[in-house]
């Protein structure tokens, strides 16, 4: 099984991204290590997970604080969205 744990974490409009509800630096990687370590504890034995930011953009969070480290991540995966000749949260996209 694998768990993609909140994703697109570098934006604002999941109410764990950076920036939402007044997330302060430092925090998504403590709520990551949390839940990492509770499926630990538990036991549990077959889970991969998933750190998937979304596509580096104006205005997102810088990725690397967001990391919780390798020992806490199987595996990386990337959120990336064309909107063709238009604009969407005022960024242009071609």
């Amino acid at each position: 099984m694998t768990i993609r744990l909140m994703h697109e974490m570098n934006g604002n409009w999941y109410p764990w991204g950076s920036g939402a509800n007044g997330n302060q630096p430092g925090e998504f990687v403590l709520a990551w290590r949390h839940v990492h370590d509770r499926f630990t504890a538990l036991g549990v034995t077959n889970v991969a997970w998933t750190w998937a930011p979304n596509a580096v953009y104006t205005g997102g969070a810088p990725l690397a604080p967001l990391y919780p480290g390798d020992a806490y991540v199987d595996a990386v995966g990337l959120s990336n969205y064309n909107w063709g000749e238009r604009s969407h949260d005022g960024f242009a996209t071609h």
